[in-house]
């Protein structure tokens, strides 16, 4: 799975914009944390296979990107969303 794809498949999954889910990725870790509260309120957040396959295909792009991308904040943020 390429970036591009994985940008595809959690914008298919949520219902967002490729758009947003770039921009979330690009944020640093203090930005992730904040852009994902609002997600909190969304379906998507709300549906546990949802978020679990939104994880996963984080989880995915942390592989590819390596950590240093920032994608393991991102998978740190949204998984904070099961809590909520």
């Amino acid at each position: 799975m390429t970036f591009e794809q994985a940008v595809s498949a959690l914008a298919t999954k949520t219902g967002m914009s490729e758009s947003d889910w770039s921009d979330f990725l690009a944020a640093d870790d203090a930005g992730q944390k904040l852009i994902v509260k609002t997600y909190a309120d969304m379906s998507w957040a709300k549906s546990p296979n949802v978020l679990s396959d939104v994880i996963s295909i984080l989880t995915v792009l942390g592989t590819i990107a390596g950590a240093v991308s920032g994608i393991s904040g991102a998978i740190g943020a949204v998984s904070a969303l099961k809590s909520i």
